[in-house]
């Protein structure tokens, strides 16, 4: 079906599917209806390589559209770092706003996003978590510096879960309120930084590696 490689993938409330991938020099975005049928593709120009859209969520009280991604090195910038993109689409596909930033890191790459009740977004860019109001401001003075996001979860309190990297076996999960303070840390061992986070219903944190299946009281 695709020339494209499609990387992130999300359903709305009415069950519509969203694909963002990567297309050279571009970050294709669709949009199926439930049945499959295409209702709208959607390309981004960028002038150099990209890694393409590796993260995307949709809000479901307006059906906004956020597309984390990023560029690294390559042949034609071999020691200039990368960049970090996010942005921020209307339902039909139509741009509203744009954030890229430079990154003297071998590459960078939006790939956690999450939308609280009030439609704020949270998001990893340029080695931080930074959260932007829906029109785009930042709403935070400092930035939530971390190490590398492994994963990123908020409850329905508006409370962000990270998991940071520390070394190769040994993390943190850190709990944030909206404000971006922070409330505990809690450190634990794993094998694989392929970590999944979730949340029960009571906002038990459970934690899932290749080796591990960590619970966490609220």
């Amino acid at each position: 079906m695709f020339k494209d490689i499609e990387k992130g993938v999300i359903t709305d409330d009415d069950n519509n599917i969203y694909l963002a991938g990567s297309s050279g020099r571009g970050i294709p975005v669709y949009k199926f209806n439930s049945q499959g049928i295409e209702q709208w593709s959607k390309k981004i120009d960028r002038p150099e390589w990209t890694y393409g859209g590796v993260s995307i969520v949709v809000d479901n009280i307006d059906g906004s559209i956020y597309v984390g991604g990023g560029s690294g090195m390559s042949e034609e910038k071999p020691r200039d770092g990368g960049e970090y993109d996010f942005i921020k689409l209307d339902n039909h596909g139509n741009i509203i706003w744009e954030k890229q930033e430079h990154t003297d890191y071998y590459m960078g790459v939006v790939t956690y996003t999450v939308i609280d009740t009030n439609t704020d977004v949270y998001t990893n860019l340029n080695k931080s978590i930074t959260k932007f109001s829906s029109d785009g401001l930042e709403q935070w003075n400092n930035r939530i510096i971390v190490n590398g996001v492994i994963e990123m979860i908020n409850d329905n309190n508006n409370n962000l879960y990270v998991i940071d990297y520390i070394s190769r076996e040994e993390y943190k999960l850190i709990k944030y309120n909206s404000d971006g303070k922070e409330k505990w840390v809690k450190k634990f061992n794993a094998l694989d930084y392929y970590s999944t986070l979730f949340l029960d219903s009571k906002n038990n944190i459970y934690i899932t590696s290749e080796n591990i299946l960590i619970k966490i009281s609220k």
